[in-house]
């Protein structure tokens, strides 16, 4: 068969067979290479618009950062909550105020007890069950201290009960004259403190 072709022909031949060979090594070698280096292009221009990204966002950080760091500073220097790092720390100066309050006031304080302290919008509440006995005037004066004091303290289920003395003159109670009914307190003192972040 090769012996009937002529010589144009036998080279037409040769050329398509060299053509053929040529697209076949092409096909198994250069083809995959370029679409590895195509995927390889891909990923790293994909990666590059990520990074760039990252860049804006970490530099944007900083700034973020000094000012997450101001709002700690004015949250650690704001007087409005308990400064405690736990609740129980937090109860116990709880009761110190009452203590305090109640103490230049001249009014008893009969009991207080730690109620379960619970989280409220972001902050823990800190709770004190406050029993106390005294006159009108000292029970006003221990509500006002403790309501516009600071740090805020809050007061909830607020009773009381008066009894008149026998005598209906002045009674005295730690050194102090009060009227002739003596009331007995029980109140909820709330306080609150930061999370710790």
């Amino acid at each position: 068969m090769m012996d009937s072709l002529t010589q144009k022909q036998r080279q037409s031949l040769a050329l398509a067979i060299l053509a053929l060979a040529v697209v076949m090594i092409f096909t198994l070698t250069v083809a995959p290479l370029w679409a590895v280096n195509q995927h390889y292009l891909d990923t790293i221009d994909n990666l590059d618009n990520r990074l760039q990204i990252l860049q804006r966002a970490a530099s944007s950080g900083s700034s973020l950062r000094s000012q997450h760091d101001q709002l700690k500073r004015s949250m650690a220097s704001n007087r409005h909550y308990l400064k405690s790092t736990s609740e129980a720390l937090a109860a116990a100066n709880l009761q110190g105020i009452v203590k305090r309050v109640t103490g230049s006031t001249g009014m008893e304080v009969l009991s207080t007890q730690i109620l379960p302290a619970g989280e409220e919008a972001g902050f823990i509440r800190v709770a004190l069950k406050v029993r106390m006995r005294g006159g009108l005037d000292n029970t006003v004066k221990v509500f006002h201290a403790l309501e516009t004091g600071q740090p805020y303290l809050f007061l909830d289920n607020v009773s009381i009960l008066g009894r008149a003395q026998r005598n209906y003159g002045k009674l005295k109670l730690k050194g102090k004259a009060s009227p002739g009914y003596l009331l007995n307190v029980d109140f909820d003192l709330i306080g609150y403190m930061q999370k710790q972040s």
